[in-house]
């Protein structure tokens, strides 16, 4: 599984941009999610940095999902969504 942040972004008249949200997430913590909402007991796993970590956790405890990542230096991945 390969976590990362989605977040949304709304695009200025030049450059400025203003953040809107970020979430972890990720394909495979999305697939968790959906399954643990259906019931099913869920462990999530894969590379997780070390920088993120403490949002992850805050996800997985407040879903039910048992997080057993493997935590390496630096930052997770970061998707941005540009909405124009």
């Amino acid at each position: 599984m390969i976590p990362n942040f989605n977040g949304g972004a709304s695009v200025g008249a030049v450059n400025p941009i203003e953040i809107k949200e970020v979430l972890a997430a990720g394909k495979g913590v999305d697939t968790a999610k959906i399954l643990r909402d259906l019931g099913h007991p869920v462990t999530a796993c894969g590379l997780l940095g070390e920088n993120h970590r403490s949002a992850f956790e805050q996800l997985f405890l407040y879903r039910g999902i048992n997080g057993a990542f493997t935590h390496i230096k630096g930052q997770t991945r970061s998707n941005l969504h540009m909405i124009d």
